[in-house]
């Protein structure tokens, strides 16, 4: 079963520094992501691109891996009019040491950028902080699944996700694809 920790954005917020797409693009390129999950999940973290991990069927090799690239990652926060005078805020609900690394690291490292960071643990529910409360940029989010369909159907859900990256109706077509799939070649093709 595979557990996966990444971020979401909080794409509600009008203000919010990462409002760009290319501003969010920007942490894939500028956080050395290999080297933080190599050192601080030894043996058991690895670095993968979308909900299918490598092995699975049905995992994509035409999507991209993002390499460590600050060059690029300043390029992409120039390009988005990244707005350096506001701080990103980075929210996290993990009490353990290994989160508490992790987003030390990556403000560290979106500071070498030249932003403005600042990493609180939330400090109510996690559920009402990353989707009613809503008071940050990008949060770290948890997530096991058993599946492709339970990964993904995450985001299609009306009351999480759409709270904090709006309707997705496109994507819910194809998350109700992918639920009701009863063959690999329609799972496949969702």
């Amino acid at each position: 079963v595979p557990y996966y920790r990444y971020f979401v954005f909080n794409l509600t917020d009008p203000n919010s520094p990462l409002k760009s797409v290319e501003s969010r693009q920007a942490p894939a390129y500028g956080v050395d992501w290999n080297s933080l999950v190599t050192a601080i999940y030894p043996k058991l973290g690895k670095v993968i691109n979308s909900g299918v991990t490598s092995g699975m069927p049905f995992k994509d090799p035409s999507l991209p891996y993002y390499k460590y690239d600050p060059a690029k990652a300043k390029a992409l926060l120039a390009a988005g009019k990244f707005d350096f005078s506001k701080t990103v805020r980075l929210r996290y609900y993990y009490g353990d040491q290994s989160a508490i690394t992790l987003m030390t690291a990556v403000a560290k490292q979106l500071q070498a950028l030249g932003m403005k960071v600042e990493v609180l643990k939330f400090q109510g529910d996690a559920t009402t902080e990353l989707y009613t409360t809503r008071q940050y940029d990008a949060a770290l989010k948890g997530l096991s699944a058993f599946n492709v369909s339970e990964w993904y159907s995450e985001y299609s859900n009306t009351a999480t996700f759409e709270k904090i990256i709006g309707p997705q109706p496109k994507f819910a077509q194809l998350n109700s694809d992918l639920s009701q799939a009863g063959s690999r070649r329609a799972t496949s093709d969702a």
